[in-house]
């Protein structure tokens, strides 16, 4: 994967890459997923390595985020240390959540996390629905301290949301 990774990112002139490690949370074995974590750190390491190497030849950086399993407690329980990542400097900004639960995710011990070593954390919403109920999902990310608000699996202007929402649910205020 590291070697695809460096193909692409040299290839294309990409803002960043993101490791979406939720959509397919196991990894491992069951059983090996503590035995695995220092791998999968130093693979992300190996991974930021690469993402400098080609941000300074292009002369400006090559991003990398992750989008891990909902919690530290379940990342770590599925072999992934995103606490290391963060102290490491392996990541720009980290999205949290899958988007399928907005009201009900977990998502404030990772933007406080995010938070202690200054990166930027960004809540995730993966469905897309009228543009009220977008909003005040958007206002709730912000006040549990998220950096901005993450569309997965955003295409473009979706008839239930008006252009200008877009601009309103990035914004606190």
């Amino acid at each position: 994967f590291l070697a695809f990774f460096k193909w692409a990112c040299e290839k294309w002139d990409f803002d960043g890459l993101e490791l979406d490690w939720f959509r397919h949370p196991l990894f491992f074995r069951f059983g090996e997923e503590q035995a695995n974590i220092e791998n999968i750190n130093q693979w992300v390491r190996d991974v930021r390595a690469v993402l400098n190497e080609i941000g300074r030849k292009r002369g400006r950086p090559y991003l990398l985020t992750a989008r891990p399993p909902d919690t530290p407690q379940i990342a770590l329980r599925t072999g992934f240390d995103v606490e290391q990542w963060l102290k490491d400097g392996s990541l720009d900004m980290l999205m949290i959540g899958g988007g399928y639960l907005p009201y009900g995710g977990r998502l404030k011990e990772f933007i406080d996390m995010a938070h202690q070593y200054g990166i930027h954390a960004y809540p995730c919403q993966n469905h897309f629905i009228k543009a009220q109920p977008m909003q005040s999902i958007a206002s709730g990310f912000f006040a549990l301290g998220g950096d901005g608000f993450y569309m997965f699996n955003y295409g473009g202007v979706h008839p239930n949301i008006p252009g200008e929402c877009l601009s309103q649910i990035g914004d606190p205020s």
